[in-house]
């Protein structure tokens, strides 16, 4: 599931976000609202059944309750009627019973009740005085220590809620005024107040789930156009000069966010990367030494690569690389080539994020690196003119962690520049392995008008150069453990150090994967091996 999400559209993430959002808030204001609302229902209840409680001694002419304890043989007929009048004033008021209790020789009993004419009618009704056995413990209480008293109790006629409050006859005796409802009449209100709550909660649902999806398609879809012109572009064989840029262009117009400084970068790119792809052609043309030109956008990684050595390293030089990209298009670089017949240039590098962006800066950075060299520059001037390049243009912040050195075939000696990258490795041909730790400088393009320093090495007849980028050493395995520096070094101290350098990247990349164990590949990998075989002054 996590996995799904994390490979959703940025549209799939924002509604599934929204709408997640959107559930939380109606959840809570359904809840709430019917927790208010019923709240609201049950305390208005109580109001009315405690205001027609103390409505008795008002609906029942003055003095009466003091009669009615003093008669016992109170006349039925007129008991009658006044009960009746009570009824009336029961369903005046909304509740279901009216009732008058006095206690006498600790036993409580009706002074009178309000009855139907039904029950009037078959002797059903509750008659003056009679006993009320089954008093409640806050029937009792109220009648102890007055106040108001609210209960909720269950008899044979079903289940009741009610008001209670003690009164005072003029004499000093105390009786109780009661009022009863039927806690279904409470219940059906509370559930019409939870059917209203859910119905009010729906539609405010869809209302937010509608202006989700509204807002989910204005930001997503500068992106998804931005999406289809990368797209084009390749398909189109990455030809700038006839792309038509019109429809970037409207998003900058339109989009003054995020989108639309996108848009931009990606024009200014475009006008940038024309320029070094023209600059590459003439150079290509007027030195004959560039094999191939900078390919087209989907042809970045796998074609702007060096396919062979340079046939003027002869044997001096045995050489093996190889790049895989996390996703179909990476970040990572190597390049090997001769700038004469006596001095090598090799360069590894892994260019901050993966996918289409970082194809498009290693492309540019390949180039710089190419041009200064070839423009004779020394590899400390060619990495600060190439950071220059690439921090004036560099709108997204992205970065080039290098290792460049220039390796002279005849000597042996190679001046280099470590520009924040992972230290590569000798591993000398008595069996010695050496890391070079050297760092000149923070990754190119990170901060503008940087003086790289350099370094220098030098490698003997069957010396061997590994240099990598931290895509193997940050390889993860199902459990989240890092292929890590340790094993590594382990690794090329236990290995065979006459092997060739395909054999030895051939079995560097199974080390890997024995470690990752089928676990999905998190980042771009590169490796370059490079044995010494010969050199013009010492055997």
């Amino acid at each position: 599931m996590f996995e799904i999400i994390r490979n959703a559209s940025i549209r799939g993430k924002l509604v599934l976000a929204m709408v997640l959002f959107d559930l939380v808030i109606t959840a809570t204001y359904t809840w709430r609202g019917y927790d208010t609302h019923s709240s609201a229902i049950r305390a208005g209840i109580d109001r009315r059944l405690l205001s027609a409680a103390q409505g008795i001694a008002f609906a029942l002419p003055e003095g009466l309750s003091q009669v009615l304890m003093d008669s016992a043989g109170f006349p039925d007929s007129t008991y009658r009627e006044l009960s009746r009048n009570l009824q009336r004033f029961a369903d005046v008021n909304h509740v279901t019973y009216l009732y008058s209790f006095e206690m006498k020789n600790d036993s409580v009993r009706f002074l009178i009740s309000s009855n139907r004419d039904s029950q009037l009618l078959d002797g059903s009704y509750v008659r003056h005085l009679a006993s009320y056995p089954d008093a409640s413990d806050s029937l009792l209480a109220c009648f102890a220590h007055g106040g108001e008293v609210f209960e909720s109790t269950r008899d044979e006629y079903g289940n009741w809620r009610s008001a209670l409050v003690r009164k005072s006859t003029s004499d000093g005796r105390t009786y109780v005024l009661g009022a009863d409802i039927d806690i279904q009449d409470i219940q059906d209100r509370v559930r019409k107040s939870l059917f209203q709550s859910l119905a009010i909660g729906l539609v405010g649902f869809l209302v937010i789930l509608y202006a989700s999806l509204k807002l989910a398609d204005g930001i997503t879809t500068p992106i998804r156009r931005l999406e289809e012109q990368t797209r084009k572009i390749v398909a189109e064989g990455f030809d700038i000069e006839g792309f038509d840029t019109s429809i970037l262009r409207g998003i900058w117009d339109r989009f003054k966010d995020e989108s639309g400084r996108l848009a931009f970068a990606f024009l200014a790119m475009l006008q940038d990367l024309s320029e070094h792809i023209r600059q590459l052609q003439i150079e290509t043309t007027r030195r004959n030494k560039v094999e191939s030109e900078m390919a087209m956008a989907g042809e970045i990684q796998k074609n702007y690569l060096p396919k062979a050595p340079d046939p003027r390293i002869g044997d001096r030089i045995l050489l093996a690389a190889d790049s895989r990209p996390a996703r179909s298009a990476g970040g990572d670089l190597y390049d090997h080539f001769m700038v004469d017949d006596r001095h090598l240039v090799i360069a590894v590098g892994d260019v901050s994020d993966k996918g289409m962006p970082a194809a498009l800066f290693m492309a540019i950075s390949v180039t710089l690196l190419r041009e200064g060299s070839y423009r004779g520059l020394a590899p400390d001037a060619v990495v600060r003119a190439a950071n220059a390049s690439l921090f004036r243009h560099n709108d997204l912040c992205q970065f080039l962690t290098l290792f460049f050195a220039v390796l002279d075939l005849e000597t042996g000696d190679a001046v280099f520049v470590n520009a924040g990258h992972n230290p590569p490795f000798i591993r000398r041909k008595d069996g010695g392995l050496e890391k070079i730790k050297d760092r000149h400088g923070p990754a190119v393009g990170v901060m503008p008008d940087m003086a790289y320093k350099f370094g220098s090495f030098h490698l003997d007849r069957d010396d061997t150069l590994v240099m990598y980028t931290d895509g193997v050493t940050e390889a993860f395995d199902p459990e989240g453990n890092l292929y890590g520096d340790a094993r590594l070094e382990n690794f090329l101290s236990g290995v065979d150090g006459n092997r060739e350098p395909q054999d030895l990247l051939d079995a560097m990349w199974k080390d890997v994967a024995l470690h990752v164990d089928g676990a999905e590949q998190s980042d771009d990998i590169t490796t370059m091996v490079l044995r010494c075989t010969r050199t013009g002054t010492y055997t």
